[in-house]
């Protein structure tokens, strides 16, 4: 009877202890997804999006996909800023951007064609 009541404390204890390690490994990092769109509407697949911040080293790069969307996973909390470059298109740029713990950001970005001016 005693070691049936052993057993059943050590297997609730890693229950218990392998269930906080989940949650807290969920919630290290967020998100960030988006779509990029012209200024008409239409989703821009091939965009460039980059991402910078003081809390990562180096940036990060991802391409837009068919329907114009990307994302970025298991980002450290923290301020971010990305960049949205396609040739042909002005490049965007968005700042402080938060970051916080289990958290998914969107942002979507409109883009519009350059002018002569800035092709040059």
């Amino acid at each position: 009877m005693q070691l049936k009541n052993i057993i059943r404390t050590c297997g609730l204890f890693l229950i218990i202890v392998f269930g906080i390690g989940i949650a807290q490994s969920q919630q290290q990092t967020g998100n960030l997804k988006g779509t990029v769109s012209d200024n008409q509407g239409q989703q821009l697949p091939g965009v460039l999006i980059t991402i910078t911040s003081p809390v990562m080293t180096g940036e990060r790069v991802q391409v837009t996909n068919a329907e114009g969307r990307y994302r970025f996973l298991e980002l450290p909390p923290g301020n971010y800023e990305l960049t949205a470059e396609l040739e042909g298109f002005a490049t965007v740029k968005r700042t402080n951007i938060r970051i916080q713990l289990g958290q998914t950001i969107t942002v979507d970005i409109a883009m519009t064609v350059s002018t002569m001016e800035e092709l040059e």
